[in-house]
């Protein structure tokens, strides 16, 4: 559901979520392909859970959601809950 959510944000929904991915909303360098994206997915962690990132490291923790409708309301909430480091 995220690689089907994730296609429908706007623009600059899309560099929040690089924002609260990697800290950043510029793409590296060396290009996309270049980034190490790792998704986790932990059993522990259920739909109620808010989608988290530790941007140091590039890492996803995604619980798994059981409506699209949830999938994208949790991706909103990350993007435009997130502060940044300033």
């Amino acid at each position: 559901m995220f690689w089907k959510a994730l296609p429908k944000l706007t623009l600059e929904e899309k560099k929040k979520f690089l924002v609260f991915l990697t800290g950043t909303e510029r793409i590296q360098v060396k290009g996309l392909k270049s980034m190490k994206i790792t998704f986790c997915c932990p059993k522990n962690v259920n739909e109620k859970d808010p989608i988290r990132a530790l941007a140091c490291f590039s890492l996803l923790y995604l619980p798994k959601y059981s409506t699209m409708e949830g999938m994208e309301e949790a991706l909103q909430v990350a993007i435009n809950s997130n502060r940044g480091f300033g």
